[in-house]
């Protein structure tokens, strides 16, 4: 396959020396992968630019415009603390519940344990 795609490279761009020759193995058609990388090669080799012809002019200024960016950051840490202090309760509360039910098992299992039997 390496040497398949060396000599198709080679047939796009014409130039054979810049890669060595490769003995070209007696193989069977490409598979539909095969086929499908050597299409995503020609693809690079098209799109690629063949020399550096101008000079490319620089990418246009970014310009952000955003005037109050201090006070919507302030508006953001505001609303995560109240969002955070609100889980925060929750919790509290889920726990403090999980604690009490867990007690009251505790005691009834506890209260219903039967006398010790003596061994006599």
């Amino acid at each position: 396959m390496i040497a398949q795609t060396l000599a198709f490279v080679q047939s796009v761009k014409g130039k054979t020396e810049d890669f060595p020759k490769a003995e070209q193995p007696s193989v069977a058609p490409p598979s539909s992968s095969e086929s499908a990388t050597l299409a995503a090669v020609e693809y690079v080799l098209e799109a690629r630019p063949s020399a550096p012809s101008a000079p490319r002019s620089p990418p246009p200024e970014i310009r952000i415009h955003s005037p109050n960016v201090a006070s919507e950051v302030a508006a953001e840490v505001r609303d995560r603390i109240s969002s955070f202090r609100k889980h925060q309760e929750r919790f509290r509360r889920e726990r403090e519940e999980y604690f009490s039910t867990t007690l009251a098992k505790v005691r009834a299992a506890i209260h219903e344990v039967p006398p010790p039997r003596s061994e006599n």
